[in-house]
Parts: structure tokens; C-alpha cells; sequence
């Protein structure tokens, strides 16, 4: 800020009356040019750093004074319509976007480009709540609900990490009864406790922080808000903008450096919203299907599971398939198990023992040895499995009882479990199993609402066919709030199931009706819907819809710092692009792999940057693009100008410019020339420089970017 405030005037010498000489000159005009470029920097960090702490006047003043230094950067007028909509400025933001507007076609005309179009669009949009997580008091399923048969070692690890103040991740396959295990612990042994849980879900898997973002929003009331400190409210506003305080509240901005240390201070925020639950009792957190976790949620876990209160009178409890690859989760393991903070708990199967108890739960009556043997066979001894086989035994008329004993002498089992619940899914009605499969292809989780929506069908019949899949055991209803009731299938298995038993052209219809339904109340653009709305999309084979959504995610994913799963979200939508049939026009792919590139650059990973622009340059060369194959050799020269090989950047600069001079990609050109000149002033060659640069200003006034 000081550094700022030094600027007077608008020019580097202004007034100065220098000797007529055009080296002097030359000298002049790169040195304000240099300076003015800093400066439009400097201010730019600047109101970064306020927006990071909320301070969005502050932020916009800043904002403001760069966009005098640059006006024809859309970029910095991006920043200040985007103040003047957290600001709800909605009169200014609609005069300053006409105003820019305005300006662009005088200028240069030329139209805004579509973010600032989507920008604008949402001035006077609200938010959409995200979905809640479930209650932190959550029961069981009534349709699962079993006695709980053995698992007493298990219980005791659970025990023994709770003392030891480590944080436990329960694994093992699907259906082995990893959160069963959890809810009898804390119900037995954790009944005092304040207990909060949340699930993070395949759909998800690219949306940074939401498992977290849920748990803060559903289990933090207004009172525990107004405890916490301002300086921790401003971090967490973040990814809670309704905690958000008014400017003249809000934290000094000195306290943040850099958007890594904002997002430090968001981890140490979420874990003082901790501290506060603990001041009221002993804390349980319980984040179940963690495979499905994002990278963001897994380094929030292990923040917390080093620092109090989860190294005092907290207990952090995870669940995890074993049978589902996450690299991130990998890594947390293996960081964390060597540091001794988190133990980990494999489930393994039922032993007959077990299984024999269930069967006479389930049948009423006990099991011959014969049989219990043949179930550990089938079923591997997985509790789900056992529960769907004894269940269709019995329903079996050929079980016969003798005596008070079940003699089922060379019984054929069931083959699979997917049978098992095939075989239920074809005593369903029609509209029944329309609702089952829309219900699938939503998640685990559904509402009745929208699927009534999405198929178009009045809600008292989509209502009927939902308790036509309760009375079948494949859902039931849980409470998502005190006064709102939602449905989940009994199992992953079984939504999965109906998943594989749908035809590949019925997906895709149902994904393209709840995508729609999704849209419209989530709007364009939504960023966190995004990466929902473009999974859904691409199921759906709509694929430059969700070629543009997973751009939307990755655009979100850098809001929040996410550089990571950002990177990971370019790297998925790139395939889309590779894809046989799918089209999408150059002009978007050249706009995709720029700011690709420029997240790349901002990591310094040069590697990373070459490659992705090979295959852009084999890429143009297939489809014979002037624009994506300069595009290419520019982002080819951007990795050599990281690794500082000033000689090959130049070279990759210059075989880009012949194939952008035939393209109508006024940016390109000038953007290209422009960097040409940087590389040959840092070489030492000044007039060639200069003649690049005098050649990228007068583009400007002989060709017209429509």
C-alpha cells in the first residue's frame, strides 16, 4: 500500500522535458511501461488481499486504481464488477458492465467476453443452499436395523484410539458394516458426547470443502457464530458467505499474505469452530464414505487431527471403502500413520458364529451348520450380503422347518447379491422402478421433489411410488432437518445395482432431466453446482455442455485456492475434447488450455505445461487450426520461459506467430508479440524488442477481433 501511494501523476517523468533523442525516449517510455505493469500488480495484490479478508470496499478502491492503469484488461474489470456484486451494488454493477461495454465497442470493438456476460447475469441472482448433511443424532435405517452381532475387538481399537486421542479410519469393502460399527460405538459408548457427522458423496468428489461447508452449516447454530471471533468469521466466510460480516467489522488484511496463508487461516478458523463445540461437551466427528472425499476436506482432516481439540476431548472417526481408489486419501495414510495421529481399522468378515446369529434374527429360528457354512461361502461373510441372502430365503417356500430347526438340504443360493435385489427390482410397478432409477442416477441420497420434476409426474404419484420402494426394503426416510424429510436407499449397493441393470440410452435420458432440473434452479454457472451439473451432463452425452460446466468447477476450484483439485478438474475435461464425435469449437478449446496454462504457471510446473500443450499442438495439427496450434507454441514458449530458457521460448514465440497472423484472434496476436518482446528485452535485444512491441500496439488499429 505504500508503495502505491508513492504513484503521482500518469506517467513515468510526466512534465520532464528530456534531450530530443530516441534512445531517451525509448528509455522512457519501457520504463513506465515497466513501472505502470508493477503497479497494476501491486494494486491487484492488494485487493486481493482485502477481498480474501472480506473487506470488499476496500478491495474495490484497489480494484478501481488498477483498472486506471490498464483499462483495456478485462481481467481487472472482472475484479470490479465482482466487487460491486458481493457489495450488492446492483444499480453501480449495471451501470459500470454498460459502461464497459460501451467502452470495449469504441475501443475496440469488440463484445465482452462471456465471463463478464455471467457475471452480470447473476447481479440480482441468489444463491442456492447447498444440501444438508444428515443430523448429528442419526439413527440407523429402520429397514437395516439388526442386532449388532460380535465386532467386540473392533469396539475395543475404537476404545483404545479414543484414549489415546488418535484419530481412527475405519476401511473395509463395501457393505462390511463400517458405519453399523460407528453407530454402536457412539451410541454405547459415546452417549454424552456431542456427536456431528457428515458424508462426503461421489457426485461431489470436485466440489473443494463441501463434506466440511455441510457439516459447518448444519450443526453450527446463529449463537455459535456470535462466539466465535470476527478475525476466524471473516476465514470461514470463505466457504460460508452467509457468516459474512459488515466491512467495517472485518480483520486487517496485513494478516494475509498470500492465498496460501488465507488458506491456513480457513484450516485454523474451521478448527476454532471446533473449540467452541467442545467448550459444551466432548466431541465425536464422524465423516463417513471418505473415499469420495476431495483433496481440500482431506487436509482440513489432517489440520485437525494434530491440534486440540481432537488431541484433547475430540475424537475424529472416518469410514472408507478398501475396495475404492483415492490418491488423496492414500497420501493422508500414509503422512499421517507414520506420524502415529491416525490408527486405522480394517473390518474384516463375519465368522460363522456371526453370520448364524443374524439367520435366526432374520428367520426366527437357528440355521444347521450345513447352511451357515454355505452362506460364509456365498457371501464372503459380508453383513450386507448375508442380510439380502437370508432375506430371499426367506421368502422361499422350499425352506422347510422341523422340530424348531431349518433343514434345507442342497439349497441353491442365489448367485450374487446384484440378483438378489435384481430379482426385487422386478416385482416393482413401472413408475416405481422409474422413480428408483431416477432416484439412482440422483445419488444415494434423493428428493422426492425433484424427481417428481424431473419425470414430469404429479407428486401424489411419485409419492405412492416411493412408498412402493419403502415397502420393498430398497429405501427409507431419514430426517435432514427437524421439519424436512428426505430418502436414501438402504444401501450403495442397491443404488448401484439398479445403476448396472439400466440401459446405457435410459442413463443418459435420466441424466439429462435431472441436469436440467438442477439448472434451472441452480442457474448457469453456479459454482458450487458446477462440477454436479457437468458430471451429470457428460453421463448424459451432452458433452459441450459439460465440457463448459467443468470449466465452471475448475473456475470454483481457484476461488477457494484449490489448486489441486482445479488442476485435477482441467485434466478430466480435457478427454472430452479427445473424445470420437464430440465437436467443440476451437475459439472455446483456445480459451480452455490459456487458462490452464495460466494455473500451471502459477505453480511453476513447467513439465506440466509442456505437455499439456503438445497435445494441444497434435490436436491443432489433426483438426488443421491455425489458432489451436499457436496456441500451443505460446503455451510450449511459456514452459521454456519458466525453466528461464529465454532462447527457446523465443523460438517457440516465433514459430507461433505466422499460424495467429492468420487467425482473426486479436488477443493472440498481440498477446504473442507482446511476450516476443519481453523475451528478446530480457535477452539484450532492445531494438527488436521495441519493433515487437510497436508491432503489438499497432495491430490494435489495423485488425478488428469480432
Amino acid at each position: 500500500r505504500h508503495a502505491s501511494n508513492l504513484w503521482r501523476g500518469t506517467q513515468f517523468l510526466e512534465g520532464t522535458e528530456l534531450p530530443n533523442s530516441i534512445f531517451l525516449e525509448n528509455w522512457q517510455y519501457q520504463t513506465n511501461l515497466s513501472l505502470n505493469q508493477l503497479r497494476t500488480r501491486g494494486l491487484t495484490r492488494i485487493s486481493d488481499h482485502y477481498y480474501a479478508a472480506g473487506q470488499f470496499e476496500d478491495s474495490l478502491h484497489y480494484a478501481k486504481l488498477a483498472v486506471e492503469s490498464n483499462q483495456f484488461d478485462e481481467e481487472l474489470h472482472f475484479r470490479v464488477l465482482r466487487l460491486l456484486v458481493e457489495l450488492a451494488n446492483e444499480q453501480e454493477a449495471r451501470e459500470y458492465y454498460l459502461s464497459i461495454t460501451q467502452f470495449l465497442k469504441d475501443e475496440l470493438d469488440v463484445r465482452p467476453s462471456q465471463k463478464l456476460v455471467s457475471l452480470f447475469r447473476q447481479v440480482q441472482r441468489k444463491s442456492q443452499p447447498t444440501s444438508k448433511a444428515e443430523k448429528s443424532n442419526w439413527r440407523l435405517l429402520a429397514s437395516v436395523r439388526t442386532p449388532f452381532v460380535g465386532r467386540e475387538k473392533e469396539i475395543s481399537q475404537l476404545l483404545s484410539a479414543m484414549e489415546n486421542n488418535h484419530a481412527i479410519l475405519v476401511t473395509g469393502e463395501s457393505g462390511i458394516g463400517k458405519t453399523r460399527l460407528v453407530q454402536e460405538y457412539c451410541e454405547l459408548y459415546a452417549p454424552g458426547n456431542n456427536i456431528i457427522t457428515t458424508r462426503c458423496r461421489p457426485t461431489e468428489l470436485n466440489l473443494p470443502f463441501q463434506p466440511i461447508i455441510e457439516l459447518l452449516r448444519n450443526n453450527f447454530s446463529n449463537h455459535d457464530w456470535k462466539m466465535l471471533p470476527r478475525t476466524w468469521k471473516v476465514s470461514l466466510s470463505t466457504i460460508l458467505p452467509e457468516i459474512r460480516l459488515p466491512n467495517k467489522f472485518q480483520a486487517d488484511p496485513s494478516k494475509l499474505i498470500s492465498p496460501y496463508q488465507d488458506r491456513s487461516a480457513l484450516f485454523e478458523a474451521i478448527r476454532q469452530a471446533f473449540l467452541l463445540k467442545t467448550k459444551q461437551s466432548d466431541l465425536v466427528l464422524f465423516i463417513d464414505d471418505l473415499h469420495w472425499s476431495d483433496a481440500d476436506t482431506l487436509s482440513t482432516i489432517a489440520y485437525l487431527s494434530e491440534r486440540a481439540p481432537f488431541t484433547e476431548n475430540g475424537f475424529i472417526i472416518l469410514a472408507a471403502r478398501s475396495d475404492e481408489s483415492n490418491p488423496d486419501l492414500n497420501e493422508l495414510l500414509i503422512k499421517n500413520i507414520t506420524k502415529s495421529n491416525l490408527v486405522r481399522l480394517e473390518l474384516m468378515k463375519l465368522d460363522p458364529s456371526e453370520i448364524s446369529a443374524l439367520g435366526r434374527y432374520v428367520l426366527g429360528y437357528p440355521l444347521d451348520q450345513d447352511l451357515v457354512q454355505q452362506l460364509e461361502i456365498e457371501t464372503g461373510g459380508n453383513p450386507f450380503i448375508v442380510l439380502e441372502t437370508l432375506r430371499s430365503l426367506k421368502g422361499q417356500e422350499k425352506l422347510s422347518r422341523r422340530s424348531g430347526l431349518l433343514h434345507q438340504p442342497n439349497f441353491p443360493l442365489t448367485e450374487s447379491v446384484f440378483s438378489l435385489i435384481k430379482n426385487r427390482l422386478g416385482q416393482l410397478s413401472p413408475t416405481a422402478r422409474e422413480t428408483a432409477e431416477l432416484a439412482a442416477v440422483i445419488g444415494r441420497e434423493f428428493d422426492p421433489v425433484l424427481i417428481s420434476t424431473a419425470s414430469g409426474k404429479p407428486i401424489s404419484i411419485t409419492s405412492r411410488a416411493i412408498a412402493e420402494l419403502k415397502q420393498r426394503q430398497l429405501i427409507d426416510s431419514f430426517e435432514q432437518t427437524p421439519k424436512e424429510l428426505q430418502w436414501r436407499f438402504v444401501h450403495e449397493k442397491i443404488r448401484e445395482t439398479i445403476i448396472n441393470d439400466t440401459s446405457k440410452l435410459q442413463l443418459q435420458s435420466l441424466h439429462e432431466k435431472v441436469a436440467r432440473v438442477l439448472e434451472s434452479s441452480a442457474g448457469p454457472g453456479s459454482g458450487n453446482q458446477a462440477a454436479i451439473l457437468a458430471r451429470h451432463y457428460e453421463y448424459a452425452g451432452k458433452y459441450s455442455t459439460a465440457f463448459n460446466y467443468w470449466l465452471y468447477a475448475a473456475n470454483y476450484a481457484r476461488d477457494l485456492y484449490s489448486t489441486n483439485e482445479a488442476l485435477r478438474i482441467f485434466a478430466h475435461a480435457e478427454n472430452i475434447i479427445f473424445r470420437d464425435g464430440v465437436n467443440i469449437h476451437d475459439d472455446l478449446i483456445h480459451d480452455f488450455y490459456n487458462e490452464w496454462t495460466d494455473l500451471a504457471q502459477e505453480t511453476g510446473d513447467s513439465e506440466q505445461i509442456r505437455n499439456q500443450n503438445n497435445r494441444l499442438y497434435e490436436f491443432g495439427q489433426i483438426r488443421h487450426s491455425n489458432l489451436l496450434i499457436g496456441t500451443a507454441l505460446v503455451g510450449l514458449s511459456t514452459a521454456s520461459f519458466v525453466k528461464n530458457e529465454l532462447n527457446q521460448a523465443l523460438e517457440n514465440i516465433n514459430h507461433a506467430i505466422p499460424y495467429l497472423r492468420a487467425t482473426e484472434n486479436t488477443f493472440e496476436k498481440v498477446f504473442s508479440l507482446t511476450n516476443r518482446g519481453v523475451y528478446l528485452y530480457m535477452l539484450g535485444r532492445l531494438n527488436e524488442a521495441i519493433e515487437s512491441f510497436e508491432h503489438a500496439l499497432s495491430i490494435g488499429d489495423s485488425d478488428n477481433d469480432p
